[in-house]
């Protein structure tokens, strides 16, 4: 009886562990299932292509809501930096890859500015991060259609630079888009800071147990402060990425609900909204998971008005579930 118990105990530890996995694998069987063109190699690249800014952005909803906030605004940041990179050339006339080169750092450094003010309000005045970054999202939307007066804008596609960014977006090696490898580089990097690195650590505990942090003598401001950075930069990069598939920029790019879905691809992964607890690896996992849900209903041909409805059932489901988890872990 006392094996028994164990071997239960052992089975649910694991289960507990490893949720987010489970619940991915689900809905991929579920896809196989379904859809007899969901193991194309053409879908599968494109489901990979289309979840590179989704990932960028759901990096930095990880590190915020890792130290206990909530970043809103990372959508319009994102639209904000496809809008502004092609302002940036086409008004620099960056047409050559080590002008593109400078365009797109001083994009991302931009947009780790706005992520900057959200930060130093929440972190150092102590405001509600919810209320900072929704007064953001709605300053940046205001600026990223003034600055391209709401209309639609294109780069010039016989510039050098305009091909290196196709290339980067659709060029592919085994295969396999460029800027997917690069995604995963990004994601193996984040593993390794918050896994072997001081800064990780002290990330983690700014959100867990930020008095402890702050007895130690370490200004646990500081490190809530560089979540909020690192996020608008990552949203800027995936900016970067929309135009360089698509060679153009509209002010509806930052109104596709990114900041939303990024949100919940975390809490899917089994972060705590609480701060303290987050996982690159399952936020990955509960990026993909939302994005073969998107993409299963795609390949039946279900309406988009129909698809908002079931996401919506299907990420509360799986929030529920992870949290439950999450509560019985604790």
């Amino acid at each position: 009886m006392e094996k028994r118990a164990l071997r239960g105990a052992d089975v649910k530890r694991i289960v507990v562990s490893n949720i987010s996995l489970i619940v991915f694998v689900i809905l991929f069987v579920t896809s196989i299932i379904l859809s007899p063109v969901f193991l194309s190699m053409a879908n599968i690249t494109n489901i990979l292509r289309q979840q590179f800014p989704f990932m960028l952005i759901a990096l930095g909803a990880m590190l915020v809501i890792m130290t206990g906030g909530i970043d809103l605004a990372a959508g319009q940041i994102l639209g904000f930096g496809s809008t502004f990179l092609v302002i940036l050339v086409n008004g620099l006339n960056l047409n050559t890859w080590p002008r593109l080169l400078l365009g797109c750092l001083i994009v991302i450094v931009v947009c780790g500015g706005f992520g900057f003010i959200s930060g130093f309000f929440t972190a150092y005045f102590k405001m509600a991060a919810f209320i900072v970054t929704l007064a953001m999202m709605r300053i940046v939307e205001g600026i990223t259609f003034i600055s391209c007066a709401g209309q639609p804008l294109r780069l010039n596609p016989a510039w050098e630079s305009t091909r290196v960014l196709n290339s980067f977006a659709n060029h592919r090696w085994l295969g396999i888009p460029v800027a997917v490898y690069f995604a995963f580089a990004v994601m193996f990097v984040f593993m390794f800071i918050i896994k072997y690195t001081s800064y990780g650590r002290l990330l983690i505990a700014s959100g867990s147990n930020p008095m402890a942090v702050r007895l130690s003598g370490i200004n646990e401001k500081a490190y809530k402060l560089s979540a909020f950075v690192i996020s608008g930069a990552l949203a800027g990069m995936g900016g970067i990425f929309i135009t360089a598939r698509t060679s153009m920029s509209t002010s509806a790019t930052g109104g596709g609900g990114f900041e939303l879905d990024a949100i919940a691809a975390v809490v899917i992964g089994g972060a705590s909204i609480a701060g303290g607890k987050a996982s690159v690896a399952n936020t990955i996992l509960g990026v993909f998971a939302l994005a073969l849900i998107g993409n299963i209903m795609n390949l039946m041909a279900i309406s988009a008005f129909t698809q908002r409805v079931v996401l919506g059932v299907i990420i509360l489901a799986a929030v529920f579930m992870t949290t439950m988890v999450s509560k019985k872990q604790d």
